[in-house]
């Protein structure tokens, strides 16, 4: 897949990461990502309604979040290697050395 055809933009600095969608069809897997939460809810309550001890509601807490972070985990890994990565360092190093090079900044 070429870079410019990538549904999403992985904004980079350091160790901050913000992945955006980037056209029509990142906003679509967004969509759907957002949209496969929902059996897992709605699921989360059902087992709920059916608690029968302190333990039984914690065991499905936890297990509930668990679930939350893999979901969480996979879309980061999914929507990144489906994204073209821009290093703001990079862009700002080359912003400075321009700046640098015309004058500006000086009075």
């Amino acid at each position: 897949m070429a870079e410019s055809e990538k549904p999403f933009i992985c904004y980079k600095s350091g160790l901050s990461m913000k992945i955006v969608p980037r056209n029509k069809a990142g906003w679509i897997a967004t969509g759907l990502w957002t949209l496969s939460l929902v059996p897992l809810c709605v699921g989360f309550a059902l087992l709920m309604s059916t608690v029968q001890s302190d333990g039984q509601a914690a065991a499905y807490a936890v297990g509930f979040t668990l679930a939350m972070l893999l979901w969480a985990i996979a879309m980061i890994v999914w929507t990144k290697n489906r994204s073209e990565v821009v290093d703001m360092e990079e862009l700002l190093k080359l912003k400075r050395e321009l700046d640098a090079r015309k004058g500006r900044g000086r009075r």
